[in-house]
C-alpha cells in the first residue's frame, strides 16, 4: 500500500520530486506518519524498532483496511491541494519529516479513530505560523530517535495547530507546557542561547 501511494502525484509534488527515491526515504515518511497515527500510544524508542514492529504488524493488514488507509491520505492530498508545494519544506531547502506528521496526525487521527475519512481544511496562513516554531519541530526531530518522552514534542506541536486552526484553546495547558499565544503568533520560551526550552 505505501509503495503504491508513494506514486501518487499529489504526494510526489509536497516531496518535490517526480519520481520515488532510490533509498526508499520518501516511503519511510509514509511509514512513519501512519505509525504515529495509527500507534503512536504504544510507542517506544528506538523509532527504528517502533517503525519495524508497526510495519510487520500492518502485514496482516485486510485490503478493506489498506484501502481504507489510502482513501485517508487521498482525502489529506485533496486537502493539501491548494498549499503551495514547498509548504512542508523549511527555509533550508530540506522537507521537514516532523511538520508533515504533526499536521496529517492531528488533522487525520479523530477520523482514523472513528474509521472515517476526515473532513480537513487546511489554512496556509495557519500553516505558516505553525512554521515560525521551526526550531521546536527540529528539536522534536532530532528527539524521535533517541527522548524517551518524543511525543510530549508532538504534543505541544498538536495542541499549538488545534489553537491556530480553530482559536479554542484550555489556558491552563498550555501554561503547563510552558506555551504562550500572543497576538495569534506561537511564543516557546527560550534560553539564554536563543534555544527554545522544552
Amino acid at each position: 500500500m505505501l509503495c503504491k501511494i508513494n506514486n501518487l502525484p499529489e504526494w510526489r509534488r509536497l516531496l518535490r520530486q517526480p519520481e520515488p527515491t532510490l533509498h526508499m526515504e520518501d516511503v519511510e515518511i509514509l511509514l512513519r506518519s501512519f505509525a504515529f497515527l495509527i500507534a503512536s500510544d504504544n510507542y517506544t524508542s528506538p523509532l527504528k524498532k517502533f517503525l519495524n514492529q508497526f510495519a510487520k504488524k500492518c502485514q496482516s493488514h485486510t485490503e478493506k483496511q489498506n484501502q481504507y488507509l489510502e482513501d485517508l491520505f487521498k482525502t489529506f492530498l485533496a486537502a493539501c491541494k491548494e498549499l503551495p508545494d514547498d509548504i512542508f519544506f523549511r527555509r533550508t531547502n530540506c522537507f521537514s519529516i516532523a511538520l508533515f506528521e504533526a499536521i496529517f496526525t492531528v488533522t487525520c487521527q479523530a477520523a482514523f479513530h472513528q474509521q472515517q475519512l476526515p473532513d480537513i481544511e487546511l489554512s496556509l496562513d495557519k500553516i505558516k505560523q505553525l512554521k515560525m516554531i521551526s526550531r521546536l519541530l527540529t528539536r522534536y526531530e532530532k528527539a524521535v530517535s533517541t527522548h524517551p518522552h518524543i511525543f510530549r514534542y508532538l504534543i505541544k506541536t498538536t495542541v499549538v495547530f488545534i489553537y491556530l486552526i480553530s482559536k479554542k484553546f484550555v489556558r491552563g495547558y498550555l501554561e503547563y507546557h510552558r506555551i504562550a499565544i500572543v497576538h495569534e503568533e506561537v511564543v516557546v520560551p527560550q534560553n539564554k542561547k536563543g534555544e527554545p526550552v522544552v
